[in-house]
């Protein structure tokens, strides 16, 4: 590591400090920095929309548009060949529902917008694509919670009848499950940080 890697680092990490002074939001802590880029993105859409500080409960609200309770998830893709820069096609990653917090399987229900980000694995702050949920659509959702809260319990279930450790407690979710029950011209897509039409292939 070289003196300017440790001076970055430094200067870095004091503006993080500040930042975190100032808004009451460690931005690195739970990767709440993707949050605030995901709140960057929807910020057209609904200009009061704003991170909540804290891990546990909403992760953003928008009260001038009616939003109380907006959930983000996101997740990494190494965007270009390991050995060669030759940019690979975009496969979206599983959503992941944490299913070991309390209330875990009431919160969907609650949840009055849903957004997903795929992030670059080399650490491009802006995300490769996004989408989101509107509170118009969102109760569409609810039979898909339902359908993968019920298959998460069986299995669970299932390991302890078994006598195995319940093991992985998440619950995995396809794009492909979304679409099934949200139109893709009714869902809000984003790429490279811009508004887009789609960003399905």
């Amino acid at each position: 590591m070289k003196q300017t890697d440790i001076t970055n680092l430094m200067e870095g990490l004091k503006k993080l400090a500040n930042f975190w002074q100032s808004t009451g939001i460690n931005p690195l802590d739970n990767y709440a920095w993707r949050e605030l880029m995901q709140i960057y993105e929807l910020k057209a859409l609904l200009p009061s929309i704003k991170k909540v500080p804290g891990r546990d409960g909403k992760d953003a609200e928008a009260l001038a548009e009616g939003y109380q309770n907006i959930e983000f998830k996101s997740n990494q893709f190494k965007a270009e060949t390991p050995k060669k820069k030759i940019k690979r096609k975009l496969k979206w990653p599983s959503i992941v529902l944490d299913m070991s917090k309390a209330d875990g399987e009431k919160n969907p229900y609650k949840w009055q917008g849903f957004g997903h980000s795929v992030f670059n694995t080399n650490g491009d702050l802006i995300p490769l694509a996004s989408f989101f949920i509107t509170k118009d659509h969102i109760e569409k959702l609810h039979p898909l919670w339902d359908e993968t809260i019920e298959n998460y319990t069986k299995a669970k279930q299932k390991r302890k009848a078994s006598g195995k450790k319940v093991g992985d407690q998440r619950a995995y979710i396809k794009l492909s499950q979304f679409l099934e029950y949200v139109d893709e011209k009714d869902i809000i897509w984003f790429k490279d940080g811009v508004k887009v039409d789609s960003v399905l292939l």
